[in-house]
């Protein structure tokens, strides 16, 4: 009977969650589909084709007859069979599946809008870290570095001068740096390890959001070296005391959430390097930075050029002997002890422009005679002298004048002028 008739080209059932058949098409399988759908198209023109032209070729008995009709049902059945057969052969064949999926059970029917609400999920979580997660992350990297450039460039020595003589903002400003940068080797530490954990999950998600690859490396460098390294050092080596003061109170947070980690290294780093102390400059040094100073008034220097050669002197004298800063003798603009006190000596001793003058007198020492200062005169005491009368310097009475030895410090001597008693000493190197 007609009951016994399997026609099944492929029939498939839709329903809400899956519209059709979903075919998994590799990309080898698409032309094998479309010859598919060519052999189909021809084989049910074929099919049609053939009993109905048997039909007519014969008479009109066979066509009434139920027994002929019945064979030629069964022949179309069987062709059908053997092309469902064969559909679903080149089916698998091209798709890598056994037939269509839309003949599943209903768990998994049901699991396909978790399935959808799964990826969803997971690119919003890539969108999140693309659109916020990044540019958090360059931007903390770039604060991470200028603030370890900007405190480390900031030495104590400075803040303690800036904390007592800067103007009030910069007293401020030094006041609030001083108690982060006194263990210097912490605070160190500290930024570089937070610098380093920003660093490290910045290509974590660059590769997540990106696909991994050469892209990834290249933005996330791009990122890293412009907006972390370049400009928030630019920035904060010309503004470091300004921007380290703003940021002291989350570095001391940041200095207690990584301590943990941060003080035995710091510690260790301590024992190998010995403590951090600001820069103490030597005596030249101290000359030098004064004299750029001076040269630099241009940039805002206040440092006139006496000045500068008064604390230059100042600093000289720690090291300079009395035989460092002497006139020789031969150079020294001195009066016999036997010369009259007329016009002409009077005239020089004006001309000379000194307000003391050694005295001396020629002594014999065996074969050779010797120059001997026996006091000074002051030139305030020809003021009463008339030069008419020729006085002569030995009526006048001399000030005494002290001898010192041609290696005692200058700094000695000094104190020796600042008691009042001369301003002038004899260098000798007996």
């Amino acid at each position: 009977m007609v009951d016994n008739i399997r026609i099944a080209p492929l029939s498939c059932s839709s329903s809400p969650s899956n519209h059709g058949c979903r075919l998994h098409l590799h990309a080898r399988g698409v032309p094998t589909l479309l010859a598919l759908c060519l052999l189909l198209a021809f084989c049910v023109s074929s099919a049609l084709a053939s009993p109905l032209g048997a039909a007519q070729s014969s008479s009109h008995g066979v066509l009434s007859s139920p027994s002929n009709r019945l064979g030629t049902l069964g022949q179309l059945s069987s062709y059908y069979n053997g092309l469902s057969d064969s559909a679903h052969a080149l089916v698998k064949r091209a798709t890598g599946h056994d037939g269509c999926e839309c003949n599943r059970s209903s768990r998994e029917q049901a699991a396909v809008p978790s399935q959808y609400s799964s990826d969803i999920s997971r690119v919003f979580t890539v969108f999140i870290a693309s659109a916020v997660l990044i540019p958090v992350l360059v931007l903390l990297s770039g604060v991470f570095a200028g603030l370890t450039l900007g405190y480390m460039s900031l030495d104590e020595t400075q803040l303690k001068v800036l904390a007592v003589s800067g103007t009030p903002k910069q007293q401020e400003y030094a006041k609030r740096i001083q108690p982060i940068r006194a263990n210097g080797h912490l605070l160190l530490i500290t930024l570089l390890i937070a610098n380093m954990i920003v660093n490290e999950t910045l290509p974590v998600l660059s590769t997540e959001a990106l696909g991994g690859g050469i892209q990834a490396v290249v933005v996330s460098t791009v990122l890293i070296v412009i907006f972390s390294e370049i400009i928030p050092q630019s920035v904060c080596s010309r503004y470091g005391l300004v921007i380290g003061a703003v940021m002291a109170p989350y570095v001391r947070v940041l200095i207690w959430a990584l301590f943990i980690v941060a003080w035995p290294v710091a510690k260790v780093l301590e024992f190998v390097l010995g403590p951090h102390h600001g820069i103490i400059y030597r005596r030249s040094e101290l000359k030098e930075l004064i004299n750029m100073h001076a040269a630099a008034e241009h940039m805002g220097g206040d440092l006139k050029g006496d000045t500068v050669t008064i604390v230059g002197g100042a600093l000289d004298l720690q090291e300079k002997v009395a035989a460092d800063a002497m006139t020789p003798i031969s150079k020294t603009f001195m009066l016999d002890i036997d010369t009259k006190l007329d016009y002409e000596t009077l005239a020089t001793i004006v001309h000379s422009g000194h307000s003391r003058v050694p005295v001396f007198h020629q002594i014999q020492v065996g074969d050779k005679k010797v120059t001997k200062i026996i006091g000074v005169l002051l030139v305030k005491q020809c003021v009463l002298l008339d030069p008419e009368d020729a006085t002569p310097l030995r009526e006048i009475p001399l000030n005494a004048v002290p001898s010192v030895p041609f290696d005692e410090p200058l700094q000695g001597i000094l104190n020796r002028f600042q008691e009042g008693r001369s301003h002038m000493a004899i260098v000798s190197r007996i």
